[in-house]
C-alpha cells in the first residue's frame, strides 16, 4: 500500500485511516474490519467529514484517498472482493455554513436539555449534535425514514420533494435517545418522527424554539 512513499507520507495514510476506524465503531457499533466496509459507509464519512467536523475539501479528499488507497491494497490481498470507494468522488469545495456550538456550548445545551427531561427534545438534540442533519432536514423526518438494530442505526435524509436523498448512520447516543422518545410518542395519524403538542408534525422554527434557540 506504501510502496514508492515518504515515511512521512505512510504516516499521514495510517493516521487517516485510524480516524476512520475510529469513526466507523463508534458509528456502527461494532469493530472495523475490511470486509465490512460498504459504500454507504464510504457516503457517510463523507458526509460527516463535510457537515460535522467542516474540515476543507483538501482534507476531507486526503482522508478519502487514503481510504480509497487501503481498499485497492485490501482488494488486491484478497481480503475483500470489492472496492467500496469505487465511484465515490472527492469533495470541490464546502459550502459555507453557519457557525457551529463549540463543544463547550454544546455540552452546556445538551446537560440543559437533559436536565429538562424531555424525550422529544433529547432526541431532537441528539440527532442534531450527533448526525450533523439541518433542522429543515430534521423536521421533514418521518417513521419510517428511522432504521434501527440493536447495534446499528441510520436516517434517510430526503431533500426536495423527496427525490433525492441520502443515508446518515445513528451512533449508539442518538439511537437511545429516539427509542426513549419512540416509547412516549403521541399514537397519530401524522407520521412525521417529530410531533408537536396538536398532533403534527413539528416545524423548523417549532423544533428551534423548543431548543430554546429563538
Amino acid at each position: 500500500m506504501g510502496e514508492g512513499k515518504s515515511p512521512q507520507t505512510i504516516k499521514g495514510y495510517i493516521s487517516d485511516l485510524r480516524r476512520f476506524r475510529d469513526w466507523f465503531a463508534q458509528t456502527n457499533g461494532e469493530a472495523f474490519t475490511s470486509q465490512g466496509i460498504t459504500l454507504l459507509d464510504v457516503r457517510a464519512y463523507q458526509s460527516y467529514l463535510v457537515t460535522v467536523t467542516r474540515f476543507k475539501p483538501s482534507t476531507v479528499n486526503r482522508r478519502l484517498a487514503a481510504l480509497a488507497k487501503y481498499c485497492r491494497w485490501a482488494k488486491a490481498q484478497g481480503l475483500i472482493q470489492g472496492d467500496p470507494t469505487d465511484g465515490v468522488k472527492g469533495v470541490s469545495q464546502v459550502q459555507a455554513a453557519p457557525k457551529a456550538l463549540s463543544s463547550l456550548e454544546l455540552c452546556r445545551l445538551l446537560r440543559e436539555v437533559h436536565k429538562g427531561g424531555k424525550a422529544r427534545d433529547i432526541a431532537i438534540l441528539e440527532v442534531l449534535a450527533n448526525t450533523g442533519v439541518r433542522v429543515g432536514e430534521l423536521a421533514g423526518l418521518t417513521l419510517e425514514d428511522v432504521e434501527m438494530s440493536a447495534r446499528k442505526g441510520r436516517l434517510t435524509v430526503r431533500s426536495g420533494k423527496g427525490t433525492k436523498y441520502r443515508r446518515v448512520p445513528l451512533n449508539a447516543d442518538a439511537r437511545r435517545a429516539i427509542r426513549e422518545y419512540l416509547e412516549i410518542r403521541p399514537n397519530v395519524e401524522d407520521d412525521h418522527l417529530f410531533i408537536g403538542q396538536r398532533g403534527s408534525g413539528l416545524t423548523s422554527s417549532a423544533i428551534s424554539s423548543s431548543l430554546g434557540w429563538v
